[in-house]
């Protein structure tokens, strides 16, 4: 499946490309994980955001695959989001219309006076094939790979060893993100929210844990957010790693703390 997903300068939802993309319920149909999908953006209406965008005018800026699709905890309207792979930025903005002046998208006759307010619309593989060799974009991602196990993420990995002065881990700070929006905000281990227990001072304070420590990897290793990561407070993220030769589990912290597991 293939479509056009739009991103607003300004949203209701903080996503960025290649990330996570949240949307409205009645686009769960289209938006199913392996749908290939080119970004597009409307016409510049704040010219703070003219140095965050490719041009001014409406146009497709990218390329990327539908992963993962989750419920919004915090929506009250049962939106969704999805995790982002294999994100790709055109170097160049493409405009809507190619050079025969005519649209690569199909507008039907009853949609030309509101079909660009749809922030999700289904492309036909005509349509995606022809703006992705617009942007110049040579690779494009397959079914097959659309197809890989859950557990497989083809763009990113960690673990990856740099020899600086010491062996450090590469963290990707897009796991973080994925993470968090698929966990919440709350500590695993002692179920505390910071913003709760603190204000609004403390809101968003809190760790990613990755579950199987990274430095037991013995090669770069791809992460799924929901099963390799999860949050955890400042205080028990100490603890789990307090003793570098016995790393505590969660559960582990849960018990000392007489939590159920």
């Amino acid at each position: 499946m293939f479509a056009v997903i739009a991103e607003n300068d300004e949203s209701q939802w903080d996503d960025q490309p290649g990330v996570l993309y949240h949307f409205p319920k009645r686009y769960r149909e289209i938006l199913e994980p392996g749908t290939q999908v080119v970004y597009y953006k409307g016409k510049l209406k704040d010219a703070t955001y003219s140095s965050m965008r490719l041009s001014s005018e409406p146009h497709y800026f990218g390329t990327a695959l539908i992963g993962k699709v989750y419920q919004d905890s915090a929506s009250k309207k049962g939106d969704l989001f999805a995790l982002i792979q294999g994100f790709e930025q055109f170097t160049m903005p493409v405009a809507i219309k190619a050079a025969d002046d005519q649209y690569f998208e199909a507008i039907p006759e009853n949609r030309k006076g509101n079909y660009w307010r749809d922030g999700v619309r289904v492309a036909t593989a005509e349509t995606y094939l022809a703006i992705l060799a617009k942007a110049g974009v040579a690779r494009v991602t397959s079914t097959a790979e659309a197809a890989l196990p859950d557990d497989q993420f083809e763009s990113y990995s960690e673990g990856s060893k740099t020899q600086r002065y010491v062996t450090t881990y590469e963290r990707n700070p897009r796991y973080r993100k994925q993470a968090l929006a698929i966990h919440g905000l709350k500590c695993k281990a002692c179920d505390v929210d910071m913003g709760e227990r603190y204000g609004v001072f403390a809101h968003g304070l809190i760790h990613v844990h990755h579950v199987v420590p990274v430095s037991t990897y013995e090669l770069p290793k791809a992460i799924d957010p929901a099963t390799d990561l999860v949050p955890v407070c400042p205080n028990c993220h100490a603890v789990i790693h307090r003793k570098k030769t016995a790393t505590l589990s969660v559960s582990d912290v849960r018990q000392l703390l007489g939590k159920t597991i």
